[in-house]
């Protein structure tokens, strides 16, 4: 067509020259045989017959055409006239797209055959493996699709994430979404990166369950290994296949910052308080999330004036809320207001919860410090009545504060994290 692929044409040109030239060749005499029936042998045999040049890669372009229009019968019978009668050497991808091909005309046993028997063994490598597993996805065959994965596995095939897609696309067809779960461990173990389709599938396989602790697995997975970009896009896909409600907010909010990602995380709060009360409830977890942030970072203007915005909106602060005013104090040299602050947190806490020791060493040490005894005690006492700490700290703990003496009897306290109780270490440290 006189177009030179060197030089500075336009990319829009190149593509339009691919496009036409077939168009105006042989693809022009196929394109009107539009009933499948209508075999498009004698048109092959005619355009060589008037002495036309056929080259590979029109013979691509009119099978890729044929099959994109579900005219699969004729698109076989080029993928067979060109090996067959031109005797162009059988590469994978028309081995891939033949086996499709087949299975799609005459049938997933044919295409079998058509494996077994007549497909090189040097041929027999990923692209065709994986075409060969789209087919039993395709008839939806469990059994037969899981067999050819594990031939796959043992041969070591996996190049990327192509078959896994296959067979997550499978499993969510089926409701196998154990198997799915199974299936997205294995990518993770084998280092193979998901793409949109594969977070699409495992999105609408949650959906299906309303399985919102699913999603918060795959954010926080990629949250953890510092991929901003692929947290951002899993959650547009969480936003265009489900309903969102306040726990998913929470996700993507938690996500972004564990990347450290602050500002895109207030980007998001805005956008969900956008939606409070009209479509949302007002969830104190959520702005939770920031008030932590900004008091671990030490922005304690951003704290404060979003404390005030929360209090503005109708929040209702929960224990941690009032945990990380406790925190925030300290760093202003507010040692009451944290104390306060941490007592309002134990007396609304649920079982379970604790705060740090680190925090809690601070509330002591400076009740201690300013001599409020009686204070300190009650303090210990809330400790205790929340089974924060085990009833022999509490011991010591009200010796300490009474006495001023670190018992030394303390290293035969069982001061275990799993007792919820606080460490002897913090307490050394008063």
């Amino acid at each position: 067509m006189g177009v030179s692929w060197h030089s500075t044409t336009s990319l829009t040109t190149r593509r339009k020259a691919m496009t036409e030239a077939p168009l105006n060749g042989l693809f022009r005499r196929i394109s009107p045989l539009g009933n499948p029936s209508i075999s498009v042998v004698p048109v092959l045999d005619q355009w060589v017959a008037e002495g036309n040049p056929i080259e590979e890669n029109e013979l691509h372009f009119c099978i890729k055409r044929l099959r994109f229009h579900n005219r699969y019968s004729q698109a076989l019978e080029i993928s067979f006239w060109m090996t067959d009668k031109r005797y162009f050497p059988l590469t994978a991808s028309d081995v891939a797209i033949r086996l499709d091909l087949i299975s799609k005309v005459h049938g997933i046993e044919q295409a079998e055959i058509f494996f077994n028997n007549s497909v090189p063994n040097q041929l027999k490598g990923f692209k065709v493996y994986s075409a060969f597993l789209r087919c039993y996805v395709r008839i939806k065959s469990v059994e037969k699709a899981e067999a050819l994965m594990q031939r796959m596995r043992d041969l070591g095939l996996f190049i990327d994430n192509l078959p896994f897609n296959s067979m997550l696309t499978l499993y969510y067809n089926t409701g196998n979404y154990k198997k799915l779960d199974t299936l997205m461990q294995e990518m993770e173990e084998r280092d193979i990166a998901g793409d949109n389709c594969t977070y699409s599938i495992c999105l609408s396989a949650y959906a299906a369950q309303c399985n919102v602790d699913g999603i918060d697995k795959i954010l926080q997975k990629y949250a953890k290994l510092g991929k901003k970009e692929e947290v951002l896009r899993l959650w547009e896909l969480y936003k265009t296949n489900m309903i969102l409600y306040n726990k998913g907010y929470m996700f993507i909010i938690n996500s972004l910052l564990r990347l450290d990602d602050v500002e895109t995380a207030e980007k998001i709060f805005d956008e969900w308080e956008s939606q409070v009360p009209m479509t949302l409830e007002y969830n104190i977890r959520v702005p939770n999330l920031l008030l932590g942030a900004y008091s671990r970072k030490g922005l304690l203007e951003k704290f404060e004036s979003f404390a005030s915005r929360i209090m503005l909106k109708g929040g209702k602060p929960d224990e941690r809320t009032w945990y990380y005013f406790a925190t925030a104090f300290p760093q202003r040299n507010e040692m009451e207001k944290a104390v306060n602050a941490m007592k309002e947190a134990l007396l609304i806490s649920q079982p379970g919860w604790k705060p740090s020791d680190e925090s809690l060493a601070a509330c002591l040490k400076y009740l201690k410090g300013k001599g409020y005894v009686d204070e300190a005690a009650k303090f210990i006492n809330l400790l205790g009545d929340k089974d924060i700490i085990s009833a022999g700290v509490l011991l010591k703990l009200l010796s300490y504060v009474k006495d001023g003496n670190v018992d030394s009897t303390l290293d035969g306290v069982d001061c275990t994290p799993s007792k919820g109780s606080i460490s002897k270490a913090k307490l050394e440290s008063f």
